[in-house]
């Protein structure tokens, strides 16, 4: 893993999460991981990803991972940013998980949000499962909406 030297990276492994900003960041190698989640960049995004790619391969043992990021949602903390995000950033690398794989985010949570990002990797769910693999993010979910008056 590569950044720029103002980019804010902050973690060591690309199955940790990360909640301050990451930029300018690309892999290259390979992440294989017996936890969770598994990223390019971050196994879990609580903040903003910005220009960053991967070309590396990624794979997740147990669950969910994504060229970028693994899972990216919001996290009710005074650390993390509302709305985290992943913005103009790009996968060409292999992603590969039992479930929940997507090319630029295995899953999409809250809030968050995918913008300006694309993928030309292969994207493979190992279990049988094959709609369960995205080009973009394997399954996003939105807060609760209000019910309407009746």
């Amino acid at each position: 893993m590569r950044c720029r030297p103002n980019g804010g990276y902050r973690r060591k492994t690309a199955s940790a999460g990360v909640n301050v900003p990451a930029k300018n960041c690309y892999h290259t190698g390979q992440v294989r991981t017996a936890s969770q989640w598994a990223g390019g960049i971050a196994g879990r995004n609580y903040g903003t990803i910005r220009h960053c790619h991967n070309s590396g391969t990624v794979f997740a043992q147990l669950g969910i991972a994504g060229g970028i990021c693994g899972d990216a949602l919001d996290y009710p903390s005074d650390t993390a940013v509302e709305n985290a995000a992943v913005e103009n950033c790009y996968n060409t690398g292999a992603v590969s998980a039992p479930y929940y794989v997507g090319g630029i985010c295995g899953t999409v949570k809250q809030t968050a949000g995918i913008y300006n990002c694309y993928n030309t990797g292969e994207v493979t769910a190992n279990t049988g499962y094959e709609y369960y693999a995205r080009g973009i993010a394997s399954y996003g979910s939105e807060p609760y909406p209000a019910q309407p008056d009746r």
